[in-house]
């Protein structure tokens, strides 16, 4: 579970990096939302940060409404195609921008690995003391 008390941006932030550490590079931003305890609409106010950093890139895939099963996945909305499909799964024809066939995912990039363990200030870190020869003077 999530502290409750920490910023969004560090909730999240915590998140990815436990699941790249887990291996797991694609999340969705439903699973995003109900693990984080973060609403959708206010992800895709914070999301756009973690593109910005490099943190995250996204991926828009098309998926049968009726099955589920998988249509193509695209880095752009303008790289869909605009064109009606009929899934062989289940016997369903669907349109590929409608609202309820592009799931977006979110990719974790290999730059956040770590990220959220590592400290923003370095710890201060003395040198040890030198002890010069006594001056032959």
């Amino acid at each position: 579970m999530v502290d409750t008390r920490k910023s969004p941006y560090t909730k999240i932030l915590e998140y990815l990096d436990k699941k790249y550490n887990e291996g797991i590079r694609q999340i969705f931003i439903e699973t995003l939302s109900q693990d984080t305890s973060i609403s959708v609409d206010r992800l895709l106010t914070i999301i756009p940060e973690f593109l910005k950093d490099g943190h995250l890139s996204v991926r828009f895939e098309i998926r049968c409404p009726t099955c589920n099963e998988n249509h193509g996945s695209y880095n752009r909305m303008s790289d869909i195609p605009l064109k009606n499909i009929f899934c062989e799964d289940c016997d369903t024809s669907f349109y590929t921008l409608s609202q309820e066939v592009i799931d977006v995912s979110l990719l974790v990039s290999e730059r956040l690995g770590g990220a959220a363990a590592k400290p923003f200030f370095r710890p201060l870190v003395k040198p040890p003391r030198f002890n010069a020869p006594p001056s032959p003077l």
